[in-house]
């Protein structure tokens, strides 16, 4: 009988240590079936959990070192022990190593459970792989990660931490070629991180605003976008019916990101406050100095921003000539490099797509009592807001007037095509900031 039982023990241990293995670059062998899909082992349960993380790591470009150094931090903090079902932390992966010879190899989108065993020590258990020719950034595999997400963790709450490149609500492409062009996603160009780029090659697939909205086929109590020049007016309205609470920068974020050591503990920890996790990121970068001290944050309530449209609909009628007419001005600060910029600049070079919604109307001379309705929305909406006093020290882009989200100012456009795109953006049908009739 002992002896019987010592075998079963063996067998179990085995069968915990094939389930339990590490992946340490996502590197994972494609199995395909004869239909040519994934064949990705799951080592799910169908125990509801109680709230369930998942970092969307968007991931074959020059931001690959530095992804995943996030997800090693990631490791580093709180994470769910793995005999436990309250709470799941998912990564799901798409990275890329560079070589001096063969430059950059991309490798297949891998979906992870990151959990501690009962020594403490942190787990990789790869859940599913998708083929190497999926692109990360495509709407259909957003979808059908979080659909996989959803059908293998049931759980009272879901939320995302979206890690990629971003440009709010632009055509996709059109952030590097000023059109709605492909561009080289290796490129220098974009040192920081349309939306979530990814790469087969060298060319690259982003998501437009409204087809990454589009996708999401869960509510999610919060989205957090790893990303640049993500906090617009335009990306929140897409979002309104997808997401409570909303954490994102309207300035570009440095390579290295979020906090991602103390993430999971303010999110699955013992509660779940995405508003810590964006304090901990400026908190992160005001500890830096020079260059390296630069980072803004917004996060917005959406349960009001239909109220916030309602309001801009009426302001926008109101003062239609004035905003039409407004002329960016830029004045040097005590002899500088450093430009104010009025209405308020969220861009460091020649990318004059983002300036700050408020300032947009006070420029425009919205009087006391239209502006103190805005702020009454905007108090409620914006939930909390914060930023380092500089951004790349000397850059001519600063902080001077910050509501917590930008928005486009059609004054400081000459693209028509640029013009007719914004027509049809959900926000845009909201408000009627450009007119609807053409």
């Amino acid at each position: 009988m002992r002896k019987n039982v010592c075998i079963l023990l063996a067998m179990f241990a085995a069968c915990l240590s094939l389930s339990c293995s590490r992946d340490e670059n996502f590197n994972s062998t494609v199995k395909e079936t004869q239909s040519g899909t994934s064949t990705g082992q799951t080592r799910t349960t169908m125990v509801p959990q109680n709230k369930v993380m998942l970092l969307y790591s968007a991931g074959a470009h020059n931001l690959s070192s530095d992804q995943k150094r996030n997800i090693a931090e990631l490791e580093e903090g709180y994470l769910p022990y793995a005999l436990r079902n309250d709470d799941a932390l998912l990564v799901f992966a798409r990275n890329a190593d560079y070589s001096s010879k063969s430059g950059y190899t991309s490798y297949p989108p891998v979906l992870i459970r990151l959990s501690r065993d009962s020594e403490g020590k942190a787990v990789r258990d790869t859940l599913k792989t998708w083929p190497q020719e999926t692109n990360a950034s495509d709407p259909g595999t957003l979808k059908d990660v979080l659909n996989y997400v959803k059908d293998n963790f049931p759980a009272a709450s879901y939320g995302m931490v979206f890690s990629s490149h971003g440009t709010g609500w632009l055509p996709i492409g059109y952030y590097d070629k000023g059109s709605s062009e492909e561009f080289d996603v290796w490129s220098a160009s974009r040192p920081h991180r349309s939306i979530g780029v990814d790469a087969i090659g060298h060319s690259s697939v982003e998501m437009s605003v409204e087809a990454m909205a589009e996708a999401v086929p869960i509510h999610l109590d919060y989205l957090l976008f790893d990303a640049c020049m993500m906090a617009c007016v335009e990306v929140a309205y897409a979002f309104r019916d997808k997401v409570s609470v909303m954490g994102f920068s309207p300035s570009e974020v440095l390579s290295e990101g979020f906090d991602y050591t103390r993430m999971a503990s303010l999110l699955i920890g013992e509660q779940c406050n995405p508003v810590a996790v964006c304090s901990s990121y400026v908190e992160k970068y005001l500890a830096k100095s020079g260059s390296s001290r630069s980072a803004s944050i917004s996060v917005v309530n959406l349960d009001y921003i239909d109220d916030l449209a309602e309001v801009c609909a009426l302001l926008f009628d109101k003062y239609r000539s004035e905003i039409a007419s407004i002329k960016v001005t830029r004045t040097p600060v005590d002899g500088t490099s450093v430009i104010r910029y009025s209405p308020q600049n969220y861009y460091t070079r020649n990318k004059h797509w983002y300036y700050d919604l408020r300032d947009i109307l006070v420029t425009a001379g919205a009087k006391e009592d239209d502006l103190a309705l805005l702020d009454e929305v905007l108090s409620k909406l914006v939930i909390y807001e914060n930023h380092t006093p500089s951004f790349l020290v000397n850059s001519p882009f600063q902080f001077h007037s910050c509501c917590g989200l930008s928005m486009f100012l059609p004054s400081d456009n000459t693209d028509k095509d640029l013009e007719e795109y914004y027509r049809n953006l959900s926000w845009n049908k909201a408000t009627g900031l450009v007119s609807l009739v053409y």
